[in-house]
């Protein structure tokens, strides 16, 4: 599973078969690229791209959305070459934006609204944008293809996101006015969303390379929704209480001078220990409360009373 651009795409191939691995390869849209059929057949054989471009032929039924054509053929006349997935990403998404601006009025107040309401906005790349009504992302539908002989052929057609987004068990959650669901997820997942969050500043969660060294039973990932706002949660279950502690940061305590020796001061706002930890930059607030081997971390532009009266729920 490669998840890249397209001008890495040749070392990888080479290296693979060099190696003989005889894996199958899938990679995302970064891929989706003139440039990956331009490689010898012979590297890029059975790769399967997840992406939005290559599946737009040029005499296909405009039904689907703008013409490719004459948006290739503008492009072309403006800047001098023809037009990748970036380019038509860009295009499709300032259209729809463009749109939903009309929908409220130019009004900047009720853009918001107005993207949520969009379904089923056709796009350049044979894909329609839709807003989920539950989580208030925007979703396009996503093309699978299977190289062939150096050219790309259908393998999958028009999965639209969410229905695959999440195929686990879920359990729904309220706290107060806060409501939502959260999904057992993949380590190595659930650990990258953390480190790029980066919940603490410093991570409340050491930065280790390899995931099995946090000692995770299981993960778990989700959100809590109130009105516009929205809550990532965390929930990591370790194997033990010891590896629920080593896992978690204590530099910023120390490097902040909030020492818990006799006569020390401990700054209630910005703190962290073996059982809890707050943080603030002074809009969004962050925070964990560790049980026994499970550690829960919540992060949002959320009051510090809702930061505590989440992480005191049973997630």
């Amino acid at each position: 599973m490669i998840y890249g651009v397209s001008s890495d795409a040749p070392a990888i191939l080479h290296d693979l078969r060099e190696l003989g691995m005889g894996a199958e390869i899938m990679a995302s849209s970064g891929w989706d690229s003139q440039r990956l059929l331009d490689l010898p057949p012979k590297l890029t054989e059975g790769v399967i791209v997840g992406g939005y471009l290559t599946f737009g032929h040029e005499g296909r039924d405009e039904e689907l959305g703008p013409s490719w054509t004459e948006f290739a053929q503008s492009f072309q006349a403006r800047f001098g070459r023809d037009p990748d997935v970036l380019a038509a990403l860009s295009y499709s998404n300032m259209m729809c934006l463009a749109e939903a601006y009309a929908r409220a009025d130019f009004q900047t107040r009720g853009l918001t609204e107005a993207l949520e309401q969009t379904k089923g906005f056709n796009t350049l790349l044979e894909t329609r944008i839709t807003y989920s009504d539950e989580s208030r992302d925007g979703f396009k539908f996503l093309h699978l293809a299977e190289i062939r002989e150096g050219k790309p052929m259908e393998w999958r057609r028009n999965l639209f996101a969410r229905d695959y987004r999440f195929r686990v068990p879920s359990k729904q959650i309220k706290v107060g006015e806060y409501q939502g669901k959260i999904y057992e997820s993949e380590p190595g997942i659930t650990v990258w969303l953390l480190l790029h969050f980066a919940f603490g500043r410093p991570p409340f969660l050491r930065e280790l390379s390899p995931i099995d060294e946090y000692g995770f039973k299981a993960c778990f990932a989700g959100a809590l929704f109130k009105g516009q706002v929205r809550v990532p949660v965390f929930k990591l279950v370790f194997r033990s209480e010891k590896e629920a502690i080593e896992a978690l940061n204590f530099e910023a305590r120390e490097s902040e001078g909030m020492g818990q020796g006799e006569g020390e001061r401990v700054d209630p706002v910005n703190y962290r220990n073996a059982d809890s930890g707050v943080y603030t930059d002074g809009t969004f607030w962050s925070g964990y409360k560790r049980i026994e081997n499970v550690v829960v971390l919540i992060e949002g532009g959320i009051p510090q009373d809702d930061l505590r009266m989440i992480l005191e729920a049973e997630i």
